[in-house]
């Protein structure tokens, strides 16, 4: 049986990549992985720099599925899964209004081989992962880090079949078994 293959999730920037900026005072940590997301309800963010696209980056630590996004990972991860989506305004003069999810993950998922992933100072430049661990997730965290959602091949075939990896990088990472 083939193993799977499994890829750091990063935002591959260019001119048409906008960004979500959050109202002015907005905590810089909305959103982080773990702890509670609170006051969402009614804050609203602003397109700017670009266009919308499936997924987005904020000024905050928290990153964005349109509709499209959201459902296809909904369609491939158990419903049980510790992954939330909370519905947030999204507004732009020129791109109009639209509803963004916050991705937001209920737990820090130990997927990494700490062993053999390369360190500067104390985060992972490099990730390795740890395949026992991983062989059963296709869209997870690896760390709080802002940039470590991985993905699986299968998630990532999806992604591409249905367009949703617009301005997106699919970085392979290594594994051990």
């Amino acid at each position: 049986m083939k193993k799977k293959k499994f890829y750091r999730f990063l935002l591959k920037y260019n001119k048409n990549h906008g960004v979500l900026f959050a109202p002015k005072g907005t905590d810089i940590r909305f959103g982080v992985e773990v702890e509670p997301v609170v006051n969402w309800e009614n804050i609203e963010f602003t397109l700017k720099g670009g266009v919308y696209l499936p997924f987005m980056n904020s000024n905050t630590t928290a990153y964005f599925a349109n509709e499209e996004l959201k459902n296809l990972i909904q369609e491939i991860i158990p419903a049980d899964y510790p992954l939330e989506f909370y519905p947030i305004k999204t507004k732009s003069e020129e791109y109009g209004n639209k509803i963004y999810y916050l991705i937001h993950f209920k737990v820090i998922f130990d997927v990494i081989d700490t062993e053999n992933s390369v360190w500067v100072v104390d985060s992972i430049a490099k990730p390795w992962i740890d395949y026992e661990k991983a062989k059963d997730l296709d869209f997870f965290n690896a760390s709080n880090a802002i940039n470590e959602i991985m993905v699986s091949d299968l998630m990532k075939r999806m992604m591409q079949k249905n367009k949703l990896d617009i301005g997106i990088e699919f970085k392979e990472v290594p594994y051990i078994s």
